[in-house]
């Protein structure tokens, strides 16, 4: 009985090389597919000739190929989303910042403005400082950061930078007031005269009494409006883009916006107090309940400015 001639056997190219593919797939998603047309092409080509070897780089290409792209692909769709929404983002803040100036210039058309701003991105300084050019009589502060980067302006450099502006009438804050803002000497000193203030993109915790004539006349919530829509597209003008997406708090409308958003003057915020802290517990904050934070904020908030003491002296009497 004579022996069948052995048969000798050589590695598919095909498999090599959706093998090769397949692992470069995990660095460049378009190479996934080639490395499954490659496996699949290597598997058929095994299948037919029994002198080729490779059917498990076949499959390890493919699958490598599967997993690459989807990597990728998910990868890049969350870089893709996060990017369209900082871009969104940005969008937003450049058209409240439009929505304020023009309130600004149509409202005080001969004020002297002082806008004070720290540092941003370059980038974004042209869109910016084009909107700001537009205020009347228009002088800017940049603030400089300090050791540990831009720390929130406190009540002295504020009275220090008016200080050095005596003729501005409105100063326009285009950052952030800090929680304690109401502590400021520019409110609770008993002054002969100060600039106005317009708060682009500010908090207002404890602020209410000073939406007046006096101090604030301008302020600008992220409120949408009862008819935002999501979906909607962004509509062509401005006032109305704004009004969807922002609440404008002037001496006017003061009273009702209070009333009707108590949130955004402190009363639904956890506060936390020098004396809140736990030493028990690593020195974790316990925040206040929501009735304590009411009445701390209640009992600790300035006297309204426009206030004579009628009311006590009646129950004196």
């Amino acid at each position: 009985m004579t022996d069948s001639p052995a048969i000798k056997t050589r590695s598919s190219g095909l498999a090599t090389a959706a093998l090769i593919t397949g692992l470069l797939s995990f660095l460049c998603a378009p190479v996934g597919p080639i490395a499954i047309a490659l496996g699949i092409a290597a598997l058929v080509s095994i299948g037919r000739d029994p002198s080729r070897t490779g059917k498990g780089s076949a499959t390890a290409g493919m699958l490598c190929g599967l997993a690459g792209t989807f990597i990728l692909g998910v990868s890049s769709f969350i870089v893709f989303s996060a990017m369209n929404a900082m871009h969104g983002y940005e969008q937003d803040k450049l058209l409240k910042l439009t929505g304020v100036v023009d309130h600004v210039v149509g409202t005080y058309p001969n004020a002297q403005v002082l806008v004070i701003r720290d540092t941003y991105d370059p980038e974004k300084t042209q869109e910016i400082d084009a909107q700001l050019a537009r205020l009347p009589q228009v002088t800017t502060y940049v603030r400089s950061n300090g050791e540990y980067g831009l720390d929130m302006i406190d009540s002295a450099e504020f009275d220090s930078i008016i200080a050095e502006h005596p003729d501005v009438t409105h100063v326009f804050m285009l950052e952030s007031l800090p929680l304690a803002a109401s502590e400021f000497a520019y409110f609770t000193d008993d002054r002969e005269s100060r600039p106005k203030l317009v708060l682009y993109d500010s908090q207002l915790w404890g602020l209410a009494p000073y939406l007046s004539e006096d101090y604030i006349v301008a302020a600008a919530l992220n409120q949408r409006s009862p008819d935002y829509d999501e979906d909607a597209p962004v509509p062509a003008d401005t006032t109305e883009a704004f009004n969807l997406r922002y609440l404008l708090v002037t001496p006017e409308n003061a009273e009702a916006v209070i009333t009707s958003y108590p949130e955004f003057f402190g009363n639904d915020y956890e506060v936390y107090d020098d004396n809140d802290y736990d030493d028990d517990n690593g020195g974790e904050a316990i925040p206040a309940t929501s009735d304590t934070a009411a009445a701390d904020s209640a009992s600790d908030a300035p006297a309204d400015p426009a206030s004579d003491g009628g009311d006590a002296a009646d129950e004196t009497r």
